[in-house]
Protein backbone atom coordinates (compact mmCIF):
# COMPACT_ATOMS: atom_id res chain seq x y z
CA UNK A 1 0.00 0.00 0.00
CA UNK A 2 2.91 2.34 0.76
CA UNK A 3 4.25 1.96 -2.81
CA UNK A 4 0.80 2.48 -4.29
CA UNK A 5 0.31 5.64 -2.21
CA UNK A 6 3.62 7.00 -3.54
CA UNK A 7 2.45 6.26 -7.07
CA UNK A 8 -0.82 8.10 -6.45
CA UNK A 9 1.11 11.15 -5.21
CA UNK A 10 3.37 11.01 -8.26
CA UNK A 11 0.40 10.91 -10.63
CA UNK A 12 -1.11 13.88 -8.78
CA UNK A 13 2.11 15.83 -9.35
CA UNK A 14 2.15 15.03 -13.05
CA UNK A 15 -1.57 15.68 -13.53
CA UNK A 16 -2.73 18.14 -10.84
CA UNK A 17 -6.31 18.09 -12.16
CA UNK A 18 -6.64 14.28 -11.88
CA UNK A 19 -10.08 13.22 -10.64
CA UNK A 20 -9.61 9.45 -10.44
CA UNK A 21 -6.86 6.85 -10.51
CA UNK A 22 -7.65 3.19 -11.16
CA UNK A 23 -5.72 0.06 -12.03
CA UNK A 24 -6.76 -1.99 -15.08
CA UNK A 25 -8.10 -5.50 -14.50
CA UNK A 26 -5.05 -7.03 -16.18
CA UNK A 27 -2.16 -5.40 -14.39
CA UNK A 28 1.34 -5.81 -15.80
CA UNK A 29 3.30 -8.69 -14.35
CA UNK A 30 6.45 -6.61 -13.95
CA UNK A 31 5.34 -2.98 -13.76
CA UNK A 32 2.67 -1.09 -11.84
CA UNK A 33 0.12 0.38 -14.25
CA UNK A 34 -2.61 2.94 -13.54
CA UNK A 35 -5.27 4.80 -15.51
CA UNK A 36 -5.42 8.48 -14.51
CA UNK A 37 -8.48 10.46 -15.57
CA UNK A 38 -8.73 14.25 -15.67
CA UNK A 39 -11.59 16.44 -16.83
CA UNK A 40 -10.03 16.52 -20.28
CA UNK A 41 -8.29 13.22 -20.91
CA UNK A 42 -7.31 9.77 -19.69
CA UNK A 43 -3.67 8.77 -19.29
CA UNK A 44 -1.79 5.53 -18.78
CA UNK A 45 0.84 5.81 -16.04
CA UNK A 46 3.39 3.04 -15.80
CA UNK A 47 6.10 2.79 -13.15
CA UNK A 48 9.41 1.09 -13.93
CA UNK A 49 13.15 1.73 -13.77
CA UNK A 50 15.46 4.11 -15.62
CA UNK A 51 16.63 1.62 -18.26
CA UNK A 52 13.13 0.65 -19.32
CA UNK A 53 11.69 4.17 -19.17
CA UNK A 54 14.46 5.69 -21.29
CA UNK A 55 14.31 2.79 -23.76
CA UNK A 56 10.56 3.32 -24.19
CA UNK A 57 10.92 7.08 -24.59
CA UNK A 58 13.53 6.59 -27.33
CA UNK A 59 11.46 3.89 -29.04
CA UNK A 60 8.35 6.09 -28.93
CA UNK A 61 10.15 9.11 -30.41
CA UNK A 62 11.75 7.14 -33.22
CA UNK A 63 8.69 5.07 -34.13
CA UNK A 64 6.25 8.01 -34.11
CA UNK A 65 8.66 9.98 -36.33
CA UNK A 66 8.19 7.20 -38.90
CA UNK A 67 4.39 7.25 -38.44
CA UNK A 68 4.26 3.90 -36.65
CA UNK A 69 1.08 3.86 -34.48
CA UNK A 70 2.54 3.63 -30.96
CA UNK A 71 1.89 5.67 -27.79
CA UNK A 72 3.63 9.07 -27.54
CA UNK A 73 5.51 8.62 -24.29
CA UNK A 74 6.72 11.10 -21.69
CA UNK A 75 8.86 10.04 -18.71
CA UNK A 76 9.44 11.54 -15.27
CA UNK A 77 12.37 10.79 -12.98
CA UNK A 78 11.51 10.32 -9.30
CA UNK A 79 14.81 8.87 -8.17
CA UNK A 80 13.80 5.44 -6.91
CA UNK A 81 11.55 4.91 -9.93
CA UNK A 82 10.48 6.42 -13.25
CA UNK A 83 6.94 7.15 -14.38
CA UNK A 84 6.18 6.54 -18.05
CA UNK A 85 2.94 8.13 -19.22
CA UNK A 86 0.92 8.58 -22.40
CA UNK A 87 -2.62 9.41 -23.46
CA UNK A 88 -5.05 6.53 -23.10
CA UNK A 89 -5.74 5.03 -26.54
CA UNK A 90 -9.47 4.40 -27.09
CA UNK A 91 -10.63 1.20 -28.74
CA UNK A 92 -10.62 -2.51 -28.07
CA UNK A 93 -7.73 -4.93 -28.24
CA UNK A 94 -7.65 -7.58 -30.94
CA UNK A 95 -8.01 -10.11 -28.11
CA UNK A 96 -11.30 -8.52 -27.02
CA UNK A 97 -12.65 -8.33 -30.57
CA UNK A 98 -11.81 -11.99 -31.26
CA UNK A 99 -13.69 -13.01 -28.11
CA UNK A 100 -16.63 -10.90 -29.32
CA UNK A 101 -16.70 -12.84 -32.59
CA UNK A 102 -14.58 -10.89 -35.08
CA UNK A 103 -15.17 -12.38 -38.54
CA UNK A 104 -12.43 -14.26 -40.39
CA UNK A 105 -12.48 -11.65 -43.15
CA UNK A 106 -11.84 -8.81 -40.70
CA UNK A 107 -9.22 -10.88 -38.93
CA UNK A 108 -7.47 -11.41 -42.29
CA UNK A 109 -7.42 -7.63 -42.71
CA UNK A 110 -6.04 -7.05 -39.21
CA UNK A 111 -3.19 -9.52 -39.70
CA UNK A 112 -2.31 -8.02 -43.08
CA UNK A 113 -2.06 -4.63 -41.38
CA UNK A 114 0.08 -6.12 -38.60
CA UNK A 115 2.54 -7.61 -41.09
CA UNK A 116 2.56 -4.37 -43.09
CA UNK A 117 3.40 -2.41 -39.92
CA UNK A 118 6.10 -4.98 -39.08
CA UNK A 119 7.70 -4.48 -42.50
CA UNK A 120 7.70 -0.70 -42.02
CA UNK A 121 9.27 -1.04 -38.56
CA UNK A 122 11.98 -3.33 -39.97
CA UNK A 123 12.98 -0.61 -42.46
CA UNK A 124 13.78 1.88 -39.67
CA UNK A 125 17.56 2.23 -39.05
CA UNK A 126 17.67 1.85 -35.26
CA UNK A 127 20.78 -0.05 -34.33
CA UNK A 128 21.27 2.40 -31.47
CA UNK A 129 18.22 1.03 -29.61
CA UNK A 130 19.64 -1.35 -27.05
CA UNK A 131 17.51 -4.27 -25.88
CA UNK A 132 16.34 -4.21 -22.28
CA UNK A 133 16.66 -7.30 -20.06
CA UNK A 134 14.02 -9.95 -20.83
CA UNK A 135 12.86 -12.98 -18.83
CA UNK A 136 15.30 -15.88 -19.07
CA UNK A 137 12.68 -18.17 -20.64
CA UNK A 138 11.96 -15.57 -23.33
CA UNK A 139 15.66 -15.34 -24.13
CA UNK A 140 15.88 -19.11 -24.53
CA UNK A 141 12.79 -19.19 -26.76
CA UNK A 142 14.15 -16.41 -28.99
CA UNK A 143 17.46 -18.18 -29.39
CA UNK A 144 15.63 -21.41 -30.23
CA UNK A 145 13.57 -19.68 -32.92
CA UNK A 146 16.65 -17.95 -34.34
CA UNK A 147 18.35 -21.35 -34.58
CA UNK A 148 15.47 -23.05 -36.41
CA UNK A 149 14.65 -20.03 -38.58
CA UNK A 150 17.76 -17.87 -39.09
CA UNK A 151 16.96 -14.42 -40.45
CA UNK A 152 18.41 -10.92 -40.61
CA UNK A 153 18.31 -8.78 -37.48
CA UNK A 154 15.97 -5.81 -37.83
CA UNK A 155 14.07 -3.51 -35.52
CA UNK A 156 10.94 -5.39 -34.53
CA UNK A 157 8.26 -5.84 -31.89
CA UNK A 158 9.04 -9.18 -30.27
CA UNK A 159 5.73 -9.64 -28.43
CA UNK A 160 3.08 -8.53 -30.91
CA UNK A 161 0.20 -10.63 -29.60
CA UNK A 162 -3.52 -9.84 -29.69
CA UNK A 163 -3.55 -8.03 -26.32
CA UNK A 164 -0.94 -5.55 -27.58
CA UNK A 165 -2.96 -4.51 -30.64
CA UNK A 166 -5.66 -1.81 -30.29
CA UNK A 167 -8.36 -1.58 -32.97
CA UNK A 168 -10.64 1.32 -33.86
CA UNK A 169 -14.40 1.19 -34.47
CA UNK A 170 -13.86 -0.17 -38.01
CA UNK A 171 -11.52 -2.93 -36.71
CA UNK A 172 -8.43 -1.33 -38.20
CA UNK A 173 -5.19 -1.17 -36.23
CA UNK A 174 -5.14 2.04 -34.20
CA UNK A 175 -2.03 1.35 -32.11
CA UNK A 176 0.42 -1.29 -30.99
CA UNK A 177 1.44 -1.35 -27.34
CA UNK A 178 4.33 -2.54 -25.15
CA UNK A 179 7.36 -0.49 -26.20
CA UNK A 180 9.56 -2.65 -23.93
CA UNK A 181 9.72 -5.29 -26.63
CA UNK A 182 11.06 -3.14 -29.49
CA UNK A 183 14.64 -4.16 -30.21
CA UNK A 184 16.99 -5.46 -32.89
CA UNK A 185 16.14 -9.15 -33.25
CA UNK A 186 15.96 -11.77 -36.03
CA UNK A 187 12.73 -11.07 -37.94
CA UNK A 188 11.73 -14.71 -37.52
CA UNK A 189 11.26 -14.07 -33.79
CA UNK A 190 8.69 -11.33 -34.42
CA UNK A 191 6.83 -13.35 -37.05
CA UNK A 192 6.70 -16.49 -34.92
CA UNK A 193 5.12 -14.57 -32.03
CA UNK A 194 2.40 -13.22 -34.31
CA UNK A 195 1.70 -16.56 -35.96
CA UNK A 196 1.86 -18.60 -32.78
CA UNK A 197 -0.49 -16.16 -31.02
CA UNK A 198 -2.99 -16.44 -33.87
CA UNK A 199 -2.97 -20.20 -33.37
CA UNK A 200 -4.11 -19.83 -29.76
CA UNK A 201 -7.36 -18.35 -31.11
CA UNK A 202 -7.83 -21.20 -33.59
CA UNK A 203 -7.05 -19.01 -36.59
CA UNK A 204 -6.40 -20.92 -39.82
CA UNK A 205 -2.96 -19.89 -41.04
CA UNK A 206 -3.82 -21.05 -44.55
CA UNK A 207 -6.00 -17.96 -44.85
CA UNK A 208 -2.81 -15.90 -44.71
CA UNK A 209 -0.96 -17.72 -47.50
CA UNK A 210 -0.64 -14.59 -49.59
CA UNK A 211 0.83 -12.68 -46.66
CA UNK A 212 3.03 -15.52 -45.44
CA UNK A 213 4.53 -15.94 -48.92
CA UNK A 214 6.05 -12.49 -48.51
CA UNK A 215 8.00 -13.60 -45.45
CA UNK A 216 11.57 -14.71 -45.91
CA UNK A 217 11.01 -17.82 -43.80
CA UNK A 218 10.93 -21.25 -45.44
CA UNK A 219 8.69 -24.12 -44.34
CA UNK A 220 7.02 -21.90 -41.79
CA UNK A 221 4.32 -24.44 -40.96
CA UNK A 222 6.92 -27.09 -40.14
CA UNK A 223 8.95 -24.65 -38.09
CA UNK A 224 5.92 -23.60 -36.04
CA UNK A 225 5.28 -27.27 -35.26
CA UNK A 226 8.90 -27.64 -34.16
CA UNK A 227 8.59 -24.65 -31.81
CA UNK A 228 5.26 -25.93 -30.46
CA UNK A 229 6.80 -29.34 -29.79
CA UNK A 230 9.82 -27.78 -28.08
CA UNK A 231 7.49 -25.66 -25.93
CA UNK A 232 5.50 -28.74 -24.84
CA UNK A 233 8.71 -30.58 -23.93
CA UNK A 234 9.91 -27.54 -21.97
CA UNK A 235 6.64 -27.37 -20.00
CA UNK A 236 6.80 -31.10 -19.32
CA UNK A 237 10.42 -31.12 -18.16
CA UNK A 238 10.39 -27.94 -16.06
CA UNK A 239 7.70 -27.75 -13.34
CA UNK A 240 5.47 -24.66 -13.10
CA UNK A 241 7.05 -23.53 -9.82
CA UNK A 242 10.51 -23.43 -11.44
CA UNK A 243 9.21 -21.66 -14.56
CA UNK A 244 7.76 -18.89 -12.39
CA UNK A 245 11.17 -18.36 -10.81
CA UNK A 246 12.88 -18.32 -14.21
CA UNK A 247 10.43 -15.66 -15.42
CA UNK A 248 11.73 -13.39 -12.66
CA UNK A 249 15.29 -13.65 -13.95
CA UNK A 250 15.89 -11.02 -16.61
CA UNK A 251 18.88 -11.12 -18.94
CA UNK A 252 20.14 -9.27 -22.00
Amino acid sequence: MKKQYKHFLTIKQIYPDVISVTQPITVGKIHDIYIAETNRQKYVCRFSNEIIAKHNLEASQILTSFNIPVPKVSIYDYGEYYCETYQFIPGKTLHERILEGLSDEKLDNVYRQIFDISYKIAEIPCENIKPIPVPFVSKVLRQTIATFAPSQKKLCHTDLHAKNIVLDEQDNVRAILDLDTFSMEPMAVAYFIILKDSQTYGYDLNRLNETLNKLNIRNIGTQIKIINTATKIYHFMIPECIRKQLLKIRVR
